[in-house]
């Protein structure tokens, strides 16, 4: 008769085997992690949440202001290959810039496949980049491995890759205009050297950047979201250029999400997209007659991609007078959300060729604002004679003469149609959505705003009042 055999510390139930080990110290945890795949599978995710790094999901790692030693268990674990979707919030550190980046990219060398990547930097207070007031850090290197990082992301399939903040990173080129900016140069390597210096920094804890090629035969890039001004930046606007023209076909959705740079006209002018289905610039601040892209190199965007169904912008440069646009641009547009301005150049006089057209987004812009010209996008959604039903929606983000605004319309709502902007003419505005800030209470006054909004048109279905985060009318 065989001895029973005695029980292990791995039969124990996960329950007991959290109570034992929780208590521990990370590198007590870690050592435990050693021993035997399933300590490795149960006890590693303990370490590394504790470190900033969580496992979400089989394929899912978000890593948030991580330690040293975190991002080190988490690229040498056995569940790394298995990650296709990365989130990486780096630490705030700048001494920390290099490092992380490196150790992101010595992870995603072990990833078979990547779907997701989302990178986020903080903003900085004080300007990083030697170049400027004596700073420390060698930006312009960094740049170089950050496009490194971007194109191992692509070689491996990527699909979404979202880039945010970094503020302050780089040397405002506005401010150096003496300095000449030179040509970065991202050199590839081929695909056998690549994998030499990934397995010799897999096993090695001195971290240099592993530099991988770049096959455009393999990039299946189909969301490109910026909300970063290094990706204009000249240090890797030559970067930015090249990687959309390499996912020409590909590239469904691209996005610039508070973006300030100098090279816009550059990058729009010379980009073809023929699969383009959504094109948004929006920023904080709408600066239409002020700095931003120029309408024109908007238009000539505009006129290249037909395909486009999706349309939001702001910070447009709107010059004066009102230019006229003769032919209709993107023939195809669903959904189109911009300034008051634009919207009426956008619509008066080619609506009747926008056959598909059903939504409808008019912004108006922080502080003194003329709601006047609302009137002027009301006119031309008037126009859109051949849609069956339009969504309309009215985004008031300044109080100043809203309500002079709403009561000049309030007391004509049956003005006859030839009313220029009068809200009576919207007879293909089936729902009307009206979105506020929080702060702005619209029903301030002897006659409420919304209940006598609602008589204007006998079209509307559906009326919404929306206040910055919660709901707050509904009227059907």
């Amino acid at each position: 008769m065989s001895p029973p055999s005695l029980a292990q510390l791995t039969d124990l139930p996960h329950e007991l085997l959290s109570q034992i080990i929780n208590p521990l110290d990370d590198e007590s945890i870690y050592a435990f992690t050693q021993t035997c795949k399933t300590f490795h599978f149960f006890a590693l995710p303990l370490v590394l949440s504790r470190n900033g790094i969580r496992i979400i999901g089989p394929d899912l790692v978000s890593i948030i202001g991580p330690s040293e030693e975190g991002l080190i268990a988490l690229r040498t674990s056995l569940f790394a290959p298995s990650l296709q979707r990365v989130h990486f919030y780096p630490s705030a550190e700048e001494c920390r810039l290099f490092f992380d980046l490196r150790m992101l990219q010595m992870l995603l060398l072990r990833l078979p496949l990547i779907s997701h990547l989302t990178v986020l930097y903080p903003s900085y207070q004080g300007v990083v980049d030697s170049r400027f007031q004596g700073a420390l850090l060698d930006m312009q290197k960094w740049s170089v491995e950050l496009a490194a990082l971007m194109d191992t992301a692509l070689q491996k399939s990527c699909r979404d890759l979202q880039i945010y903040g970094g503020d302050n990173l780089f040397a405002d080129p506005d401010e150096l205009e003496s300095q000449e900016w030179p040509a970065l140069k991202f050199k590839a390597l081929s695909a056998t050297a690549s994998r030499k210096i990934s397995s010799f920094f897999f096993f090695s804890r001195v971290t240099h950047l592993p530099k991988t090629s770049h096959s455009p035969s393999r990039s299946r890039l189909s969301s490109l979201y910026i909300n970063s001004p290094m990706l204009l930046h000249p240090y890797l606007f030559r970067w930015t250029q090249s990687r959309l023209q390499t996912n020409t076909r590909s590239l469904t959705h691209l996005r610039f999400h508070d973006v300030r740079s100098s090279t816009w006209h550059q990058l729009l002018a010379t980009l073809t997209l023929p699969s383009l289905c959504l094109f948004d610039i929006v920023t904080t601040h709408q600066l239409v007659g002020g700095s931003g892209v120029a309408l024109g190199d908007i238009h000539t965007f505009l006129k290249r991609h037909p395909s486009i169904k999706v349309l939001n912008l702001s910070g447009i440069n709107f010059p004066k007078p009102t230019p006229k646009l003769r032919n209709p641009i993107p023939t195809r547009l669903r959904a189109v959300g911009t300034h008051p301005k634009i919207i009426a150049w956008l619509l008066r006089g080619t609506a009747a060729h926008l056959k598909e057209l059903k939504e409808v987004t008019i912004t108006s812009e922080p502080g003194d604002f003329g709601y006047d010209q609302f009137d002027e996008a009301l006119e031309a959604v008037a126009l859109c004679s051949r849609m069956d039903a339009i969504h309309l929606h009215f985004n008031f983000v300044s109080k100043t003469g809203l309500h002079k605004w709403f009561e000049k319309h309030l007391s004509n709502p049956t003005a006859p149609s030839d009313v220029v902007g009068c809200i009576g003419n919207l007879t293909r505005v089936t729902h009307l959505t009206v979105r506020t800030r929080h702060w702005m209470k619209m029903d301030d006054r002897d006659e409420p705003v919304v209940q006598a909004f609602r008589l204007c048109s006998r079209a509307w279905r559906k009326l919404i009042w929306r206040n910055n985060f919660s709901l707050l009318k509904t009227l059907s």
